[in-house]
């Protein structure tokens, strides 16, 4: 069994061999900047064709790792992340939304029988440059990590208009 994926006019063969979810998210990822993190809630992902590397079920990316260099910083991504998690889990409905460093993610449940199993987080995108830019600002004084730390890591973000859907 196999299936093909066409993405930007590239095609992406995944065979029974290679069929996983981490190359599934490999693939949807593919030539982007994009991050997908999944937040198991329920042991879903405990299935070997489900199991993921930790780098896909831990938020990260290059402008919160920077920002995570202090407690301050550490402490302000876990807060937002435990907002995000809190309305998904509660709405049971995707959204979209910007953390306090500018970084736009869609948010999307995965909810099984009306509950939340799980979390999907498609991220590391730049909506809007200047608002990112000021947002890092902002944050800066919050986290106690220079605005010119954070900002040097906005070319590790995608461009939110580069993206054709």
């Amino acid at each position: 069994m196999f299936f093909i994926l066409k993405m930007k006019g590239l095609y992406l063969e995944m065979t029974a061999d290679s069929q996983s979810l981490h190359t599934l998210l490999k693939a949807i990822t593919f030539g982007t900047k994009l991050h997908i993190c999944i937040h198991d809630l329920s042991g879903l992902l405990s299935r070997p064709q489900l199991q993921l590397p930790p780098e896909n079920t831990i938020h990260s990316c290059a402008v919160c790792n920077a920002a995570k260099t202090t407690a301050k910083g550490l402490r302000l991504c876990l807060s937002c992340k435990l907002c995000a998690n809190r309305k998904s889990i509660r709405g049971k409905q995707p959204f979209w939304g910007m953390c306090p460093l500018g970084i736009t993610e869609f948010v999307h449940p995965i909810v099984i029988h009306g509950e939340t199993a799980g979390i999907v987080y498609l991220g590391n995108l730049c909506a809007d440059r200047e608002a990112t830019l000021a947002a890092m600002q902002s944050a800066s004084r919050l986290t106690g990590v220079p605005a010119s730390v954070l900002a040097q890591e906005l070319p590790s973000l995608q461009p939110l208009g580069d993206l054709a859907f």
